[in-house]
């Protein structure tokens, strides 16, 4: 046997054929959110509350 066909018989088996695709192709929907446009007003205050978190801080988004 040549290397070649036995280096593939250690291949990993892909008994779904297509499965890890679509799962990367659903993740990928999931993940994505509409970017929401903040007025100047917002911007700052955003930046604000920003540059005061310190390490360690906890932060929950609503």
């Amino acid at each position: 046997m040549n290397r070649e066909d036995r280096a593939k018989q250690f291949l990993p088996f892909d008994a779904l054929k297509g499965l890890q695709e679509a799962l990367r192709q659903r993740e990928k929907e999931a993940l994505r959110t509409e970017r929401r446009q903040l007025s100047e007003e917002e911007a700052e205050k955003l930046s604000r509350r920003l540059t005061r978190l310190r390490r360690g801080d906890r932060v929950k988004l609503a």
